[in-house]
């Protein structure tokens, strides 16, 4: 059965900002205005389903964790790298990408598969 939400891990600039401008709470929703369904990665938000992969992270001391939606239109714009795009989700989780991944690992509703 699919879970309602998947977890994905994003890298920030020290401003909480990711390279597309959208600026991230430390816990709470977040929306991008630009976002289009395209693979676009400069329109929405970008992150890294279940952290699986850390190769388009930027910055390992800043990451966050967003709960995003299944019913959220999810585009995947590297499914080698595991990277997508979504218009919204909901930060749970920040810190570097150590306590990041483990937060993923612990929580992900397919830890199990992980």
């Amino acid at each position: 059965m699919k879970s309602r939400y998947v977890l994905a891990l994003v890298s920030l600039h020290h401003d909480n900002s990711d390279f597309s401008g959208n600026i991230y709470p430390e816990v709470g929703r977040l929306e991008s205005p630009d976002y289009d369904k395209t693979s676009d990665i400069r329109n929405g938000i970008c992150g890294v389903i279940g952290g699986l992969d850390t190769g388009w992270l930027f910055n390992p001391e800043n990451c966050k964790v967003l709960q995003v939606d299944n019913d959220d239109e999810i585009v995947d714009i590297d499914k080698d790298h595991h990277l997508v795009k979504f218009h919204s989700g909901l930060v749970v989780y920040s810190g570097d990408l150590n306590s990041c991944s483990s937060y993923i690992k612990l929580n992900s509703p397919d830890s199990a598969e992980i």
